[in-house]
């Protein structure tokens, strides 16, 4: 859902399209003095909101699912980047994966 919302919004699937992207000013004093602040921050807040609401839930639970081969065989910076998850949210992540099995420890442990 968060891939399709931030293609949808702000990422063009062709370069004739064009999106309003997040702005790097949202949320921090820079982007007050924008006319469009009050945009942009809802924005970023919206895609925060589904990146950790829904994204990166999902992620996990998929993420547990994998068998030890295929865990040791991922490249996770890449499986999380394909996902719409920047790394710096991989300890997120982990925190939603409890150790309720091997399984789910191998996931923890490979992140």
């Amino acid at each position: 859902e968060f891939l399709q919302w931030l293609k949808k919004n702000h990422r063009p699937n062709k370069p004739e399209e064009s999106f309003p992207p997040l702005s790097c000013d949202a949320l921090t004093n820079w982007g007050q003095s924008s006319r469009d602040s009050k945009e942009h921050n809802d924005r970023v807040r919206e895609a925060t909101n589904i990146l950790i609401n829904k994204v990166v839930p999902e992620f996990a639970a998929t993420f547990v699912q994998r068998t030890p081969r295929q865990l040791r065989d991922i490249q996770v910076s890449e499986e999380l980047h394909r996902n719409g998850i920047n790394v710096r949210h991989m300890g997120l992540v982990r925190f939603m994966i409890r150790d309720t099995d091997d399984s789910s420890v191998a996931a923890k442990d490979r992140l």
